[in-house]
């Protein structure tokens, strides 16, 4: 007696085949076909790694690709509803061939290629050596790394990121910057803008600041957000990486991969954030930790508290709550023709930006403005230099 067995693609479908001593057996598994992409595996900055199954799965010749946790991947039950439940209801399989699912998946892939990313933008030490990533580029004390590692983020964080630019350039940029910040307030708003940078390696008890710029409608305070925001990123006036406007949940979680980043939350209204959540935001916040939230089976998932150092703005701000103003240092901001008439110096500095690599060649209203890696190549050898290589002279 023999039994062989082996899985194939007919149709756009998936069949299984079977062989024995009585003659050959075919059964489709699926109307639709599949196979595993990458196998990635997933780095915290922790060092906590978790894995993730990418599949593409192909129905009537439109293409899909699903991120399988690998938990869910290694249970075909579980792998079955979550397919359908992304995918839709045509990718589902045939009935009794729910065992079969994962065997044909692996069968028609062949051995996929295995990928490491990173889930965060911040410091993690990388074979011994402190080393900032972000999407794009990443840098340590000896500058850009050549072949920097691969940083996904959410989609709705895709405005982060770095790109390659030298020193002197990204020089003039944040010189032009500090010129565009309103006077008075132009230290506070740099030295919150790189707090981030040094923010991991104060001590644990020390307190996690947030800023809020207050003002009225065309003060200038959301461009003013996008202009320290854009040290981590591409970013505009009218391209927040979240607002108040979105759920107070969503807010904290979109604000976990940003470990070591700037994280801009614009347009604070009553109307927007209850502020019972916000306060309880606020207070999570501040101490580094995430809503507690509970499973089917009752039991604590995992945290992802809001890590992003958070940069508020908005026209109004929460009176007389002292754990709110606490934890929150309120800068308030003129109209903009009081301290530039006509928007020279912004106009300048963004005209740096527009010079930088990557950026866009026209300037709309907008106003896109571009990171400057450069200062952080430079910034990142004074800061871990003194810190970790006490004998290196630069």
């Amino acid at each position: 007696m023999y039994s062989l067995e082996h899985y194939f693609i007919e149709d756009g479908c998936m069949v299984y085949e079977r062989h024995t001593e009585r003659g050959k057996s075919c059964q489709v598994v699926a109307s639709w076909s599949g196979h595993i992409l990458e196998w990635v595996t997933a780095v915290d900055d922790d060092g906590q790694t978790g894995h993730i199954m990418r599949l593409e799965l192909v129905h009537s010749g439109h293409t899909l690709t699903l991120d399988v946790p690998s938990e869910l991947f290694g249970d075909a039950n579980a792998l079955t509803r979550f397919i359908a439940g992304r995918a839709g209801g045509l990718y589902t399989v045939r009935a009794g061939m729910n065992k079969h699912l994962v065997p044909a998946l692996l069968s028609l892939s062949g051995e996929p290629v295995q990928k490491t990313t990173y889930r965060f933008m911040g410091w993690t030490k990388i074979d011994g050596q402190w080393t900032y990533v972000a999407p794009n580029t990443s840098v340590n004390t000896h500058g850009y790394i050549p072949q920097p590692p691969t940083v996904e983020l959410e989609t709705r964080l895709r405005d982060y990121g770095l790109a390659s630019a030298e020193w002197l350039r990204s020089l003039g940029a944040f010189r032009a910057v500090g010129a565009a910040l309103p006077t008075q307030l132009a230290p506070a708003l740099l030295a919150f803008a790189l707090l981030p940078l040094l923010q991991r390696f104060f001590p644990t008890a020390a307190p996690r600041p947030a800023l809020h710029l207050v003002g009225t409608t065309n003060s200038g305070k959301s461009q003013i957000a996008a202009l320290i925001t854009s040290f981590y990123g591409t970013f505009t006036r009218d391209t927040p990486p979240a607002q108040w406007g979105d759920t107070v949940n969503t807010v904290e979680v979109l604000g976990f991969p940003l470990a070591d980043a700037l994280y801009w939350v614009d347009d604070y209204k009553a109307c927007f954030a209850d502020e019972r959540a916000f306060t309880r935001f606020l207070q999570s916040y501040s101490r580094g930790m995430g809503r507690g939230r509970l499973t089917r089976e009752a039991k604590l998932r995992q945290e992802r508290p809001c890590r992003g150092l958070l940069l508020s703005t908005g026209e109004i701000i929460l009176e007389g709550e002292a754990s709110v103003l606490a934890r929150m240092l309120v800068l308030e901001i003129a109209p903009w023709e009081r301290r530039d008439p006509g928007g020279a110096l912004l106009a300048k500095a963004v005209a740096y930006h527009m010079t930088m690599p990557g950026s866009p060649r026209i300037l709309p209203d907008g106003l896109p403005l571009k990171p400057m890696p450069g200062l952080w190549a430079k910034l990142s050898r004074r800061i871990l230099t003194p810190m970790y290589a006490p004998s290196a002279t630069n």
